[in-house]
């Protein structure tokens, strides 16, 4: 079963095909290339289009590309263009979500070192764990009073970081000025 849909995805997985088929009626595929660019602050990735026996784009992102693109909410332009002249068609959002067989630790520094000083006072640290260092010291030289001082701090730093994450969220990201 292939999943075409009829517009731009607003959210997809890193490491999944995702397919979508676009008609512009003054812009014919026999006669135009039709190419998006996927963007934010961080990555850039462009994806060109195929054009169609009925003179319709289809928009194709394989898993092996999708695979490389990073997690992140970015922004998307779809151009035409013929010779000298190019139009953009389209614009949007979406939502690239993390590949779920990579084996990468999305984890934050503050939640890494938290996590590291939960286990040393657990006594179930590794020698990774063991290893980082807080100031001038690693955990594996602290005294247990050290560690527990450490985790209260790193715990009040991820609550912080996790406030400011739902605030980010709630707020969109944009804050409006105005000047008068």
């Amino acid at each position: 079963m292939t999943n075409i849909f009829t517009s731009e995805p607003l959210k997809f997985r890193a490491g999944d095909t995702v397919k979508w088929q676009k008609v512009f009626e003054n812009y014919p595929s026999s006669e135009w290339n039709l190419q998006y660019a996927i963007y934010n602050s961080n990555n850039y990735y462009t994806v060109d289009a195929i054009a169609q026996p009925d003179n319709s784009f289809l928009i194709e992102i394989t898993s092996t590309q999708s695979a490389t693109y990073s997690k992140g909410e970015y922004k998307w332009i779809a151009r035409v263009k013929k010779g000298t002249e190019v139009y953009t068609v389209g614009t949007g959002t979406l939502t690239i979500l993390p590949n779920i067989l990579s084996a990468t630790d999305d984890r934050s520094h503050i939640k890494k070192v938290l996590d590291a000083l939960e286990k040393a006072l657990e006594g179930r640290a590794s020698r990774t764990d063991l290893e980082y260092w807080i100031g001038d010291k690693r955990i594996r030289n602290m005294t247990h009073t050290e560690i527990y001082s450490a985790w209260r701090r790193y715990k009040m730093l991820y609550e912080q970081e996790l406030q400011a994450e739902q605030l980010g969220k709630a707020t969109g990201r944009n804050v409006k000025v105005r000047f008068t």
